[in-house]
């Protein structure tokens, strides 16, 4: 019992060797013989990698990027500093991330002249979200990253991943999944 809260605590801190760990001990585990000692392994071979420095989460400053619209203006995160932002790392392949695009146009509808901005960051090319946008509502402003630098820089995977970012540049959410307009709501509303 222990350690299976123990690879929860690891797998919501979103580490690599919370991963690794979870991974490791329940996909791998195929043998009956080894699922009573594959836990134990995973567990102390994940209390042993090294949590990488520069991992990004909650309570830690933005990593600074700056990406082209889909207008070809240049938008930085430090440009926007004293308005909220919700930057919502997507693709046009991910389900998940296609169903939660009329979830944030709906808040961003709502929200925009509130000091609030919504951003999509995604690698696909503006021609594959232009074919999409034709089927399904994308109101808020799409950001390209085909070199991917801002997912690395987030450290944004597995995708949908939100990230709440305060009026400082500080991230106060991290949401791994489709996000709704209410649970965006909810957590906005706490930054205005």
């Amino acid at each position: 019992m222990f350690i299976e809260k123990s690879y929860l605590f690891l797998i919501k801190k979103q580490t690599a060797s919370a991963f690794l760990c979870y991974y490791v001990s329940v996909k791998r585990a195929k043998a009956s013989a080894w699922k009573s000692i594959l836990p134990a392994a995973a567990f102390l071979l994940a209390v042993a990698l090294p949590v990488p420095s520069h991992a990004i989460g909650v309570s830690q400053p933005a990593p600074e990027i700056a990406l082209k619209d889909n207008s070809g203006k240049l938008v930085s995160l430090t440009g926007l500093r004293g308005k909220i932002v919700v930057v919502n790392f997507w693709a046009t392949w991910c389900t998940g991330c296609v169903q939660e695009l009329p979830q944030l146009s709906g808040f961003y509808d709502k929200y925009q002249g509130r000091n609030v901005v919504v951003l999509g960051i995604t690698e696909d090319s503006p021609g594959e979200v232009k074919a999409l946008s034709r089927t399904v509502k994308i109101s808020y402003p799409i950001l390209f990253d085909t070199a991917a630098k801002a997912h690395r820089s987030f450290e944004a995977s597995p995708l949908p991943v939100t990230f709440i970012i305060d009026r400082t540049g500080v991230i106060r959410e991290k949401i791994f999944g489709s996000v709704t307009e209410k649970g965006l709501e909810a957590a906005v509303q706490k930054l205005l």
